[in-house]
């Protein structure tokens, strides 16, 4: 296993806290990396192993990351003796030595955890059917700064979540991978073609992107807009306001696609497809017209691929593709990695194997950003 314990005189000009582990952590541009030293870490309210900053504590070339994470490459130092639960057992000896099982990290973590009935029963469940993680008792939530786990080649690997940052997180540099791939921008002519192999649900929208990137769809992945300049381009597009048609459609396709009504719903008239609905789900719609049943009854986000987009709509699709977050957690909604290899396929661009590898020695680690000196400590926004 890759753990990546790096010796302290590595960081012979940073202050050092304890027993480190480098981990890592990536996005798509400078700016990210600046208001996070400025302003803290913002996190969301959901994750795998719950809401916390997520790392991985190994360094590998990644396509993968590349395009999903981003470019820019920040590397930290944990303190990881300083109350982390290690789920990892190569990783927990590294650290523990021979008090590496989880009732002995939590022993020295806080002994009075062990008194606590709920502890108790979740360790020996553990102790008993073993297994990765799961969730534990708020009590030790509350009592760990963070945990490490090998969540395996399929995910993201060996992963450290720090649901407390202070005294346990700091920045040391950042590093920018070199965007060495095969790929050719997108030509012209095929740019509408690109737009509706997408089905993104913001066909305008993205047609605008693609312009405004000049058919590099690569550049429009690994640095997409921001949200702002997402909202300025949306705001140069008119959106036709949807009939009644338009609505009665939607609701009819909503319902045959998620509550596997016949397809003969297709045929009725408003009224009877109330009554259908009445008759089947007992939910009474009368006197409401489609858009009404939409705008107060159906979820926006459940209908809102049946639905002609609106400028928020696109702007929520397109956002999905791009898998651009208002908050620091993943979006589980958003186009998957395979799905945008897939549109890249459809629209005749090669999948941009890299010219040229990188590592974590090659890579050239900076100190500075646009001002800040590194290490600076982590906190959460």
């Amino acid at each position: 296993m890759k753990l990546l314990l790096e010796n302290w005189r590595e960081y012979l000009s940073e202050r050092v806290y304890g027993n480190l582990i480098t981990a890592y952590s990536r996005t798509s541009r400078l700016a990210n990396i600046k208001s996070m030293l400025k302003n803290g870490w913002r996190i969301g309210d959901y994750g795998d192993f719950e809401p916390g900053i997520y790392l991985v504590y190994n360094f590998e070339e990644s396509e993968y990351a590349d395009r999903w994470y981003g470019t820019y490459v920040m590397k930290f130092a944990i303190k990881a003796n300083n109350k982390f639960l290690i789920f990892d057992p190569d990783a927990a000896k590294t650290v523990y030595g021979e008090n590496s099982d989880l009732r002995s990290q939590i022993e020295l973590i806080d002994p009075e955890l062990l008194e606590d009935e709920r502890v108790e029963s979740w360790i020996a469940r553990r102790e008993k059917y073993g297994g990765g993680f799961s969730a534990f008792p708020s009590e030790l939530k509350e009592s760990i700064n963070g945990i490490m786990i090998n969540t395996g080649p399929k995910k993201d690997g060996y992963v450290a979540v720090i649901y407390k940052p202070e005294n346990v997180l700091t920045m040391t540099s950042w590093a920018k991978i070199p965007e060495l791939y095969s790929v050719e921008k997108l030509p012209r002519e095929q740019w509408e073609d690109a737009v509706y192999a997408a089905k993104s649900g913001a066909d305008e929208l993205l047609l605008r992107l693609i312009k405004i990137y000049d058919g590099d769809v690569y550049k429009l992945k690994t640095n997409p807009p921001t949200q702002e300049e997402l909202e300025a381009i949306a705001e140069t597009i008119r959106y036709p306001e949807a009939t009644e048609e338009d609505s009665l459609r939607a609701l009819k396709e909503f319902y045959i696609a998620i509550y596997a009504y016949p397809d003969s719903i297709n045929d009725m008239t408003l009224e009877e497809l109330i009554e259908e609905i009445y008759e089947t789900d007992y939910i009474d719609f009368s006197g409401l017209s489609a858009s009404e049943i939409i705008a107060e009854y159906v979820d926006a986000e459940d209908i809102s691929e049946f639905i002609q987009p609106g400028k928020e709509v696109a702007l929520r699709n397109i956002k999905s593709f791009l898998n651009i977050r208002d908050r620091g957690a993943r979006d589980f909604e958003a186009t998957t990695f395979d799905e945008y290899l897939e549109w890249m396929k459809k629209i005749g661009l090669d999948p941009q194997k890299r010219t040229d590898p990188y590592s974590r020695k090659t890579l050239e680690w900076n100190r500075e950003v646009d001002g800040i000196q590194l290490p600076q400590r982590i906190k959460l926004a």
